[in-house]
């Protein structure tokens, strides 16, 4: 009796276990499964670079962090609703970027985020004044 007790106990642990982490799964899908972003076409200092489009809180808060690779896409237009200081930094960023801030589709500025791994630690990044659009164009 004490045998099958223990059996019971421990498919009952392993089945809860399996519920709690399907649980976590679901509740983070958007952050290990990604919905897929638009690309757009996007004029910059005579240039024209496919982007992919940020305008989401979601796609504002996770960026272009994570990836090691952008074969689809020269970078990331990140389209905010309204004109405010914004900062990037480079946490979980494996690419090397050039970030452009811009309001009102007028460059203000332009700086070189270099990936963590290059820096060693995090580095953060702010506009020079209030923006509503920044890109983040990868140094190929």
């Amino acid at each position: 009796m004490t045998t099958r007790r223990t059996v019971r106990m421990h498919w009952l642990g392993a089945a809860l276990f399996l519920a709690c982490a399907l649980g976590a799964v679901v509740a983070n899908r958007n952050r290990w499964f990604p919905p897929a972003l638009q690309t757009v076409a996007f004029p910059l200092e005579g240039k024209t670079y496919r982007l992919l489009v940020a305008d989401t809180p979601w796609a504002w808060e996770i960026g272009l962090m994570y990836r090691r690779t952008l074969p689809e896409a020269d970078g990331m237009v990140f389209l905010f609703p309204d004109l405010r200081y914004r900062s990037f930094y480079n946490k979980n960023t494996h690419l090397d970027l050039d970030v452009y801030w811009l309001a009102g589709g007028v460059v203000l500025g332009r700086v070189r985020l270099a990936p963590i791994e290059r820096t060693g630690k995090i580095v953060i990044v702010d506009s020079p004044g209030p923006v509503d659009t920044v890109v983040e164009i990868v140094r190929r």
